[in-house]
């Protein structure tokens, strides 16, 4: 692949929308080996965690919520996943892609 198809293909992956999954989607795959798979599958992606009950996104180490995505936590699937496991459906949890573009110094 030359530079300028690497360079392309890099613009339109950034372009795109980022992968949405919902709490209850992850937790209603028929079992915890399909599961497992999925976060396997995005394990190197972060995500943002968004509260529909709060419309706010989560931020670092769940310390309150914050409307602005660039203040929001990023954590790993498996992490993401793990911090989220215990909320109701109430609390509409939804993991949101955080995009090449949108990663800031934040670990």
């Amino acid at each position: 692949m030359g530079a300028h198809s690497a360079q392309k293909e890099k613009a339109e992956y950034q372009m795109r929308e980022p992968i949405t999954i919902d709490q209850q989607q992850l937790a209603n795959f028929a079992t915890d080996s399909r599961r497992k798979r999925f976060l396997i599958l995005h394990d190197d992606k972060k995500f943002h965690i968004w509260s529909e009950e709060h419309l706010a996104f989560w931020r670092p180490e769940g310390l309150g919520y914050t409307v602005d995505e660039s203040e929001a936590g990023k954590w790993y699937l498996d992490d993401a996943w793990k911090l989220t496991e215990h909320c109701g459906k109430e609390k509409q949890i939804q993991y949101v892609e955080v995009l090449e573009s949108d990663e800031g110094a934040q670990p």
